[in-house]
């Protein structure tokens, strides 16, 4: 999975990109989903 698919805004996905950042770690691919989820 990538960050990509987890439905993280643009300017987010920006910002971890420009960090190096390529995939999820295991707690946040499950996580973000559910913290999002609980904004809407």
């Amino acid at each position: 999975m990538s960050f990509e698919q987890l439905g993280l805004s643009a300017e987010l996905l920006r910002a971890i990109s420009d960090q190096g950042y390529i995939n999820p770690t295991p707690i946040q691919e499950q996580a973000i989903p559910v913290i999002l989820e609980k904004k809407m």
